[in-house]
């Protein structure tokens, strides 16, 4: 099949979750001998430039990249909230990206068109001007659900009115728009629920999260030693739910922890570090401030932290974490949407003290660490395939 992916950001490099998730099912894809294009919004949080990317990648996908600006700005975010539209959205709609997109339309024919998240939902009537090609909506999230989740935890009064305008509005028009698209390629089960709950009646697929474990990333795999029990996390913090859960872990967790456990480390790395972790009085909390490898970055660290409180979808870095054979520590929500099973291959926890209490155990007990570690790598293994994970769609569009 000849399948165009339309992504609302670069997807190469994969260096975050929803990067990593796009360039995965098109390895798959590929792997499975479809053709493959791309197209992607060139963005301020994730620009790339096209000359660093490979160029056997760029021919093999006719890899474009249209700059896009998605940037905060007030009138227009007070414009929107008059005429009661979602701003979130709105971002999202560029001229330039949909006379890109109709240009290739044009010059091309398709079976299939992907849309990578509902951020690539502007474009639909466009598309379907231009070609009879099936169009998929791959859910990451349940977006509107982040945006409720945030305002019910704001404790501003004002600011939680506004987020509560912006869900409502977010809402209305997710839901407006599935019922466009031919069908909806879901990562989390758990999300497929959401949307029958709220009256969605396109046909729905669950397609998890791909890894190739053929890579060199993956193949090696060794159960963790003494040396490897530290704390980390990698991921960038320029998105509020991630900030908002690190405040709970670090204010309320990891003072209390550290007191227990003096030579404990924590390591965390990503882009877009607030100054209040940078600047922090937080002891032995070691902070890398920039883009890291996040597979070399986990290699001889044992023990994952994954504080989450808003959003839907699936955290890519606990799946990547479990296949690489890290202990994962978690929250409910952090394990969302991953059929996996607590005390088995992955902890999850709600409390401060049964965040300290279990992260103590892994420190004095490291057969623990390993029959957690050994689970995750096998629950991976069988889980989240890429290969595999692509096929079903295809058994599904078949």
């Amino acid at each position: 099949m000849k399948i165009l992916q339309v992504c609302p950001k670069p997807i190469y490099p994969p260096i975050e979750g929803g990067s990593i998730a796009m360039f995965s099912l098109y390895q798959g894809l590929v792997d499975n001998g479809h053709t493959i294009h791309v197209v992607s919004m060139n963005t301020h949080k994730q620009f790339c430039d096209l000359e660093t990317v490979p160029e056997d990648f760029v021919k093999a996908a006719n890899y474009k990249l249209i700059n896009v600006d998605i940037r905060i700005r007030s009138v227009p975010a007070f414009v929107n909230l008059l005429r009661n539209k979602s701003y979130n959205m709105s971002r999202f709609d560029s001229c330039e990206f949909r006379e890109e997109l109709c240009s290739l339309l044009s010059a091309q024919e398709y079976d299939i068109i992907i849309l990578e998240t509902l951020y690539a939902t502007p474009y639909i009537d466009a598309i379907r001007e231009k070609t009879r090609a099936l169009i998929i909506l791959r859910s990451h999230n349940v977006e509107f659900m982040i945006w409720e989740n945030l305002s019910r935890n704001e404790t501003n009064i004002f600011k939680r009115m506004y987020l509560k305008i912006l869900s409502n509005q977010l809402k209305k028009y997710e839901l407006k728009v599935l019922e466009k698209v031919d069908l909806i390629a879901s990562i989390s089960e758990e999300d497929i629920l959401n949307f029958e709950r709220q009256g969605c009646h396109i046909k729905k697929i669950f397609l998890p999260f791909g890894i190739n474990f053929k890579s060199d990333d993956f193949l090696n795999y060794s159960l963790p030693s003494d040396e490897d029990i530290v704390l980390f996390h990698v991921g960038s913090m320029n998105w509020i739910p991630h900030q908002e859960a690190f405040k709970w872990f670090l204010n309320g967790v990891w003072r209390k922890l550290n007191a227990q456990h003096p030579n404990l480390k924590l390591y965390l790395a990503g882009a877009y570090m607030p100054e209040w972790i940078t600047k922090g009085n937080y002891p032995n909390v070691i902070v890398t401030d920039s883009y890291v490898n996040g597979k070399s970055f986990m290699k001889k660290k044992g023990i994952m932290i994954v504080p989450s409180f808003s959003g839907s979808g699936i955290r890519i870095k606990i799946v990547e974490g479990m296949a690489l054979g890290k202990v994962i520590i978690t929250t409910p929500n952090g394990a969302m949407g991953i059929p996996c099973t607590h005390n088995e291959n992955i902890f999850i926890l709600e409390g401060e003290e049964d965040w300290i209490s279990t992260i103590s155990n892994c420190i004095n007990n490291l057969e623990e660490v390993q029959r957690i570690s050994k689970n995750a790598r096998n629950f991976a293994l069988d889980v989240f395939d890429s290969k595999s994970s692509a096929r079903q769609l295809i058994n599904a569009i078949s």
